[in-house]
């Protein structure tokens, strides 16, 4: 049984590795050092019960210093970036959306770990961000119907947000702890990208051409594509997972000065009708 719970954690650990690269193995061996340290004292039966005691405190408050706190994200000037496929993984009232190509999404920062919170909260240094608090349009159940509203209606197909029942992120969206991650302020930055696949899937158009598209932008009703945070990180992540091309606001373009983006292409967009005119 300890046999299967490592490989698991083991197997969770790779996972995270490949979905965020920015994750330090140093710390993935933290993890997983921990859970061998806390299986093993358990396991030590014949060993004195004092120093299974210590053992199981030390190795317990290992495994929480570095358990992450999902609510929250550090304060930073350069956070990392990380690239989400969002082909087939957006739903809108019970249907996939699934254009042709690889679509992605990026994000950018991370949560803290608890043993960042506890220190800062002891230090008086600046803490967390709270995404528990903030602006109602900045949480994904508000900011992903009405992106999808505007990628409906450029395609033709006019629809008000409220009547629309959408979510991002696949299966894990329809869960509770889904759910409840999505009622968190976390930002309308994938806009842009929400209302293209919408787009793409209710046109028909094969806007893709076989490319793989990263972008990131917040989408106005009007189609307008606004200002977005960590722009030269969420580049960096889209090249990283490989994207032929990189949307982005127009407005936004002398932060990647200086960017080396290889063979990505880089295209600035002002709106959505930009955006589809570039890919078209």
């Amino acid at each position: 049984m300890p046999l299967v719970a490592l490989l698991g954690v083991g197997a969770a650990a790779i996972l995270a590795k490949r979905q965020a690269p920015w994750i330090p193995w140093i710390y993935l061996a933290a993890l997983l050092g921990g859970a061998i340290a806390l299986a093993s004292v358990y396991w030590w039966r014949s060993g004195p019960r004092r120093w299974r005691i210590v053992g199981a405190t030390g190795a317990t408050a290992l495994l929480l210093a570095l358990l992450p706190v999902p609510w929250l994200t550090v304060r930073g000037a350069d956070p990392p970036g990380t690239a989400w496929r969002l082909d087939g993984r957006v739903t809108v009232d019970g249907d996939t959306i699934d254009p042709p190509g690889e679509w992605y999404w990026l994000t950018v920062g991370r949560p803290p770990l608890v043993g960042e919170v506890v220190n800062a909260w002891v230090t008086g240094a600046d803490g967390p961000i709270d995404l528990r608090h903030g602006d109602d349009a900045s949480r994904p159940q508000a900011s992903e119907p009405a992106a999808v509203a505007v990628g409906l209606r450029a395609a033709g197909q006019p629809r008000l947000a409220e009547d629309l029942d959408v979510a991002v992120g696949g299966r894990l969206a329809a869960t509770p702890i889904g759910d409840w991650y999505r009622s968190l302020a976390l930002g309308r930055s994938h806009g842009l990208m929400v209302s293209l696949v919408t787009y793409a899937h209710a046109s028909g158009e094969d806007l893709s051409r076989g490319r793989a598209i990263a972008g990131t932008g917040a989408i106005e009703p009007d189609g307008t594509v606004s200002r977005i945070g960590g722009l030269p990180s969420k580049a960096r992540a889209a090249a990283t997972a490989g994207a032929d091309v990189l949307l982005f606001p127009a407005e936004q373009v002398d932060e990647l000065d200086g960017f080396d983006p290889g063979t990505m292409e880089l295209i600035p967009v002002a709106n959505l009708d930009d955006a589809i005119d570039a890919l078209g």
